[in-house]
């Protein structure tokens, strides 16, 4: 039996729709806070540290993703799953001493440039590459890199927040990008 749509349930559809499109919607809240960002430097519109930290964004989900892989081939009950917590804390000490030393020597001493790494990393990159990665491999390792990037993905975000802090903390001061 077809139920009618009537045009109460249509503008809800239509509203429900709108919202389940979260590319889009990502992509639009990281417009808003680049253009917000930009307009806020003191100098006016500087394209050299959008470039950095977007290539620092990218970076870091690379590393991301490879972490992921290497721990989806390490936890199989005949390699090294009794160790996994072990690899998933090493991996995230390795990753936030790397993201240290990128954000140090590349962005330089501007806290402006923690939301220009940190909303791309979390909304653009992160979801594009782990939908790439997604659609290489299989569905069962696929099934055990969701459940991995699920289970330690608080872990890498806040070894990328720890390093960035203090990667800026620690640079040199004129050393502005």
């Amino acid at each position: 039996m077809k139920t009618k749509r009537t045009k109460r349930s249509n503008d809800h559809f239509v509203l429900f729709s709108l919202f389940s499109l979260s590319k889009w919607t990502g992509f639009l809240v990281w417009v808003i806070v680049e253009v917000t960002i930009i307009f806020s430097f003191e100098d006016g519109f500087n394209m050299k540290i959008l470039f950095k930290t977007q290539v620092l964004s990218i970076t870091f989900a690379i590393i991301w993703v490879v972490c992921l892989n290497i721990l989806a081939f390490l936890d199989q009950p005949e390699r090294a799953l009794q160790y996994i917590n072990w690899f998933v804390y090493g991996f995230a000490v390795l990753f936030a001493i790397i993201s240290f030393l990128l954000t140090k020597y590349v962005i330089g001493h501007n806290w402006l440039a923690v939301p220009l790494v940190l909303v791309p990393y979390l909304i653009i990159y992160t979801p594009f590459f782990k939908g790439i990665m997604l659609s290489l491999v299989s569905k069962s390792y696929g099934m055990i890199i969701n459940f991995l990037s699920i289970s330690t993905g608080t872990i890498y975000l806040m070894a990328i927040l720890i390093s960035l802090v203090f990667g800026i903390i620690f640079s040199n001061r004129r050393n502005k990008a």
